[in-house]
């Protein structure tokens, strides 16, 4: 989601219903990715504590120029999934013990090295344990 480079932003690219359903709302800079692409988002230098490692300009002291910022694939969405189910969970004291559970998939989820990182089904896979063992 090359657009979003902060939660709130991020948020609003989202509807969910009453029923909890997420629904996809804001996708005009959604660039597609195959297994073996690699993507840029936009033409400029994200600067951003959200934002995955690889989206970041890697070379110090040098300034930002797009045609040496390394391509970087869907695993920089993966990186966003812990701050944004964190968000919708809250603070509440039930809340702690699910946040718990998810701690090892959300750790894996903020490796450093994209490749180590759950696929996007792997962590749903998770969270719909989770959602089981809840009761939910």
């Amino acid at each position: 989601m090359c657009d979003s480079n902060d939660l709130y932003k991020l948020l609003q690219q989202f509807l969910v219903t009453a029923d909890l359903r997420l629904v996809i709302n804001d996708l005009d800079a959604l660039p597609q990715v195959s297994d073996s692409s690699k993507i840029k988002c936009g033409h400029w230098e994200i600067v951003s504590d959200f934002a995955a490692p690889e989206q970041l300009w890697p070379f110090d002291d040098v300034k930002f120029d797009e045609s040496y910022m390394p391509g970087y694939d869907e695993k920089s969405d993966i990186w966003k999934l812990p701050d944004v189910c964190i968000h919708f969970l809250g603070n509440c004291s039930e809340c702690r013990f699910i946040r718990n559970r998810l701690f090892k998939i959300h750790n894996r989820c903020k490796e450093n090295n994209p490749s180590k990182r759950p696929s996007a089904l792997e962590v749903r896979d998770e969270y719909d344990i989770v959602w089981r063992q809840f009761g939910f």
